[in-house]
C-alpha cells in the first residue's frame, strides 16, 4: 500500500488477500480517502466452513497449492506461474515470496476463512480497479465485476491486455506512474465540481 498525498492510496496486491484487508481501512471512519487504486484485486471470498477439520483440509490443499508455486518454486514451477500471471519466466521470477513461511501462508487464509466482503466502502472514495488480464490470474480474480456493477458499487475499472498479474507496476514502472497521476487528476477533477 502506498500514500499519495494527502488522502490518496494506491494498493497493488501482492496476494489475492490484501484486498480484503485494504476495505477496511476505507471503513475506517476517522480516515477520509479520496481516491484508492486496487490493482489485482481478487473479487471472491472464502469460503466459509465451520469444521476445523475441513477448514485444515482446504488449507492444505489451496494454500498449499500457492505456498508451493509461489515460494518454493522450481524451474517447472516458475514456466507455470509465468503461463499463469501472462509474464516471462525472469518477470515471473520478481514475485515469488521466497521469505513467507508455510505458517504465515496458512495463517493469512484461516483468518479469513468464513468473511464475507463488504464492497459498500467503495463509497467512502473515489474507487479504481485494475487488472493486468494477458494470464489466467487476473481473469479469474475479475470474474464478479460484472456482478459488482449490477448492483451499483461505484467503481472504474480498467482492463490491461498487453500485461499479466503485476505487469503495470512490476515492469511498466513508467506507464504505472502515468496511469496513477491520470487517475489523481481525475479526482481533483471531480472534488473541484463538486
Amino acid at each position: 500500500m502506498s500514500w499519495h498525498g494527502r488522502d490518496h492510496i494506491s494498493w497493488k496486491e501482492r496476494d489475492g488477500r490484501a484486498f480484503w484487508w485494504a476495505l477496511q481501512v476505507l471503513e475506517d471512519n476517522r480516515l477520509q480517502i479520496t481516491t484508492t487504486i486496487a490493482d489485482g484485486m481478487s473479487l471472491r471470498d472464502y469460503p466459509d466452513i465451520k469444521n476445523e477439520a475441513l477448514k485444515e483440509l482446504y488449507l492444505f490443499f489451496f494454500t498449499g497449492f500457492f505456498f508451493v508455486v509461489m515460494d518454493r518454486a522450481g524451474k517447472l514451477r516458475k514456466r507455470f506461474l509465468a503461463k499463469i500471471t501472462g509474464r516471462s519466466i525472469e518477470e515471473a521470477d520478481r514475485i515469488l515470496y521466497t521469505k513467507a513461511s508455510w505458517q504465515s501462508w496458512k495463517n493469512q487464509d484461516k483468518c479469513l476463512i468464513g468473511k464475507k466482503t463488504d464492497y459498500s466502502a467503495f463509497a467512502n472514495t473515489d474507487m479504481h480497479i485494475w487488472y493486468g488480464i494477458k494470464g489466467t490470474v487476473d481473469k479469474k480474480l475479475s470474474v464478479n465485476l460484472e456482478e459488482l456493477k449490477a448492483k451499483g458499487y461505484p467503481f472504474t475499472c480498467k482492463i490491461f491486455e498487453d500485461m499479466g498479474h503485476g505487469g503495470l507496476v512490476g515492469e511498466n514502472t513508467e506507464r504505472f506512474i502515468q496511469e496513477v497521476e491520470a487517475v489523481h487528476r481525475y479526482g481533483r477533477q471531480k472534488e473541484e465540481k463538486a
